[in-house]
């Protein structure tokens, strides 16, 4: 179990695995889950490296760790057995666990209301919610999956993790600030409102 994300619409914890399935819905009394493959062409060991809910809670997003970083919609409630599109991300996510020493998890992905995020510590990239083209990109750094963290708010202020820093974009992915840390940064989570942002990192929580 790679990712998880809670939803208040369906009080379910939507976790993102692999394997056999590679969604899987747990109900906050840890007595029920249910699993879904959303991804058909999907093989076995097509394990979930990103995931991110929409502010609206009406659908969500899942990155795969495979050629191509492909990107599955999914709409819920009653939608994750299926996705909507299957659209090619071209982050470079590979699986890292094939002889179960790795992790594949990674926080590279964040819906605003108007746009997808993803990112890989390298490239960060605008995406269209409703079909999965990429709009636009910038390279944020020459090294990807060394470090990461993102997310995005209400007015599409994009916060990413680069190095031993958070660096502040708007929606046309331009630089608008840099936040800076005291070690490298992994995730990076926006608060209540959006009003605090919290990251942790290679031996620090902020």
């Amino acid at each position: 179990m790679w990712r998880a994300v809670y939803s208040d619409c369906i009080h379910m914890v939507i976790i993102g695995d692999g394997f056999f399935h590679q969604i899987s819905a747990l109900d906050t009394n840890m007595l029920s889950i249910s699993t879904f493959k959303p991804y058909a062409a999907g093989q076995i060991a097509d394990d979930v490296c990103l995931l991110a809910l929409d502010p609206t809670e009406s659908s969500a997003w899942i990155g795969f760790a495979k050629s191509g970083t492909p990107i599955a919609s999914m709409t819920f409630p009653g939608g994750l057995a299926a996705a909507s599109y299957v659209a090619p991300s071209g982050l470079g996510f590979t699986e890292s666990g094939i002889a179960y020493n790795g992790a594949n998890g990674f926080n590279g992905m964040a819906a605003s209301l108007n746009w997808l995020y993803v990112y890989n510590g390298d490239s960060l990239k605008k995406l269209n919610k409703t079909n999965g083209a990429i709009v636009s990109r910038i390279q944020v750094s020459t090294t990807p999956f060394n470090w990461g963290g993102l997310d995005v708010d209400l007015c599409d202020n994009i916060y990413a993790g680069n190095s031993s820093s958070i660096q502040v974009y708007n929606s046309f992915l331009a630089l608008t600030s840099t936040i800076p840390l005291i070690n490298t940064v992994y995730d990076i989570v926006l608060g209540a409102n959006d009003t605090i942002v919290y990251a942790c990192g290679d031996g620090f929580i902020s």
